[in-house]
């Protein structure tokens, strides 16, 4: 909170900022097992640190658990969530291929790169009566070029470009019935001010491809005291599991207590984020896709992420 004249500003405080990168999902073997992401961990990651940073940092260097989830994304049939710069998720656990649970985690995602507007958003609170959260997504600065077929065009050196996002999440059963705009406004009632048009009834809402999700985590490296840097390995299937994966991400994820985070730790993140666009080499890089969301959007709600 902060007072500028005679009004109070009510400003949502940086909870974490999230380094991604996006690589060549051939690199990676179908589907993914513990066993594949530490050897690319200590085959790729872990020299990277050590030489980057120090070996030292690496306060954990395996990854120690695997997620498997069922991703799909929502939007009007008019695509007005996107045209909002918003997402909605639905996602649940799996094993081999089946949902062990009734119950989705849907999620609405508010998405820009200017901060003070989505620091100024209003979402509804999470489950529990928990805050949304607000983080900076951080990528390397890329341009798509109008041909879909061309390849993603990067700067000569690494770079890095911030999109801020606040993120909401109820846990709800999510069947076939109940995927209506209805559903949504009753989920997030404040979504409509964010929107700029009512949300209408029984309306149906129209779904993306249905996304196989292997998520490996646990590896960690240390930033500062305080801060240390999460790592998840990510592989999305579009389509059969048993297929070779459609997109790869590699992330760290930093808490930002406070909403602040040591010019040291800044400073050794993005040096080591750096080192990751230019040491694991071309072979290991995207340069298909611009982002990871884009490709499982519904069909036409694409062009606003």
């Amino acid at each position: 909170m902060m007072q500028v004249g005679g009004d109070v500003i009510m400003r949502q405080e940086l909870d974490a900022r999230e380094y991604k990168l996006l690589l060549n999902p051939a690199k990676f073997d179908a589907p993914l097992s513990k066993a594949s992401a530490n050897a690319f961990w200590h085959a790729q990651i872990e020299q990277i640190i050590g030489e980057s940073l120090d070996s030292s940092n690496a306060s954990q260097n395996t990854f120690d658990e695997l997620l498997q989830r069922t991703v799909r994304f929502w939007d009007t049939q008019d695509c007005a969530l996107a045209a909002a710069d918003l997402t909605l998720r639905s996602r649940v656990d799996e094993d081999a291929g089946v949902p062990t649970s009734d119950e989705h985690e849907i999620t609405l995602k508010l998405r820009l790169a200017d901060f003070f507007v989505v620091a100024d958003a209003r979402l509804d609170g999470s489950d529990g009566g928990k805050k949304p959260e607000f983080e900076e997504d951080i990528a390397p600065y890329a341009v798509k070029p109008p041909d879909r077929t061309a390849a993603v065009v990067f700067p000569a050196k690494p770079s890095t470009r911030s999109r801020y996002a606040l993120t909401t999440k109820r846990h709800d059963h999510w069947e076939e019935s109940s995927r209506t705009e209805g559903r949504l406004r009753r989920l997030f009632p404040r979504v409509e001010d964010l929107m700029g048009r009512q949300l209408r009834g029984d309306r149906r809402l129209i779904g993306g491809p249905e996304v196989h999700e292997f998520a490996a985590k646990g590896a960690k490296v240390r930033l500062d005291q305080k801060i240390v840097g999460e790592f998840t390995l990510t592989l999305w299937h579009v389509g059969a599991v048993e297929e070779a994966p459609t997109v790869a991400e590699v992330s760290f994820k930093c808490n930002t207590p406070g909403g602040e985070m040591s010019g040291k730790a800044a400073r050794r993140a993005l040096k080591l984020f750096n080192a990751l666009q230019t040491d694991l080499g071309k072979s290991y890089l995207n340069t298909k896709h611009f982002s990871k969301t884009a490709l499982a959007l519904p069909a036409g709600c694409a062009s606003s992420e």
